[in-house]
């Protein structure tokens, strides 16, 4: 997804980086969402929208609690066009979510 966005840029692979550096970046992460421009001229090549990054976030989490199940994936409003349409909560966030409303209710 993140290779289709940005005009087949890697996400984390570099040409200078090594096996041992390439395998340190897999260990954790740090997705770069800035806009990127063309070398040529100073126009953006690419930017990653709010719902873009919504959703490639929650199909890498390395947490299965976090991680999107396909389901989830196609009913995201990225994929389905609907802007305004909620976008569904991952197992964790429903979780969350349920023992914010029993905390509440008991209050």
């Amino acid at each position: 997804m993140y290779m289709l966005l940005s005009g087949g840029r890697h996400p984390l692979y570099r040409k200078e980086d090594t096996p041992e550096t390439f395998l340190e970046k897999l260990k954790d992460p740090k997705w770069d969402f800035g806009d990127y421009f063309s070398p040529y001229k100073s126009e953006v090549i690419f930017s990653f929208s709010r719902l873009a990054k919504n959703l490639f976030l929650k199909l890498v989490s390395t947490d299965p609690l976090e991680r999107y199940t396909a389901e989830q994936a196609a009913n995201h409003p990225w994929l389905t066009g609907e802007k305004d349409a909620e976008i569904p909560f991952t197992a964790h966030e429903r979780m969350t979510y349920f023992n914010i409303e029993q905390n509440f209710a008991r209050v």
